[in-house]
């Protein structure tokens, strides 16, 4: 009676071709999450220097505005009204960070930072990749930076825009 099998060299070169496809894919994966991480950095920079530059747009119309925030513990979802004409630019820029942050914007690198960050609170160094840094200047400006790493792993950043108020 004969029975059918695999030979040994029949199965080396399944192993091999698998080996191969494995670190073609591995490979192929990598420059995937690169390229998105690059791409969500991007997106959340151009979102928050559109939703800052609407806003302080209404600020001048109407002269308050409500953000989104989180209070208490457990966080709890709330909304507070900013007069305008009456808040230091620093506290402005402040009430736009809780409202990045209440809209759980994370940041791509470190999913477990919040990607929207006073300037300064991205603590620098490799915590700075993926972080979108808010900026108020003086008293009729705010400014947002983000930064990333390009394809050669080089930080670069986006911006800073200007918004002038």
């Amino acid at each position: 009676m004969k029975t059918k099998a695999f030979t040994l060299i029949e199965l080396l070169v399944v192993v091999a071709i698998i080996g191969i496809l494995a670190a073609v894919g591995v490979v192929a994966y990598n420059g995937y999450t690169s390229a998105a991480k690059i791409s969500a950095t991007k997106a959340n920079h151009k979102q928050v220097v559109q939703m800052v530059s609407a806003e302080l747009l209404k600020c001048a119309q109407e002269g308050k505005i409500t953000l989104n925030r989180f209070t208490g513990s457990p966080q709890v979802f709330s909304t507070v009204t900013v007069n305008c004409f009456t808040i230091h630019h620093q506290s402005l820029r402040d009430h736009f960070g809780r409202h990045f942050e209440a809209q759980q914007f994370k940041n791509p690198y470190y999913p477990n930072n919040n990607a929207v960050q006073n300037k300064g609170g991205c603590n620098g160094g490799s915590y700075l990749i993926g972080c979108t840094e808010l900026a108020a200047p003086n008293n009729s400006t705010l400014t947002v930076e983000s930064y990333f790493k390009d394809e050669d792993n080089n930080q670069q950043s986006i911006g800073p825009d200007t918004i002038t108020y």
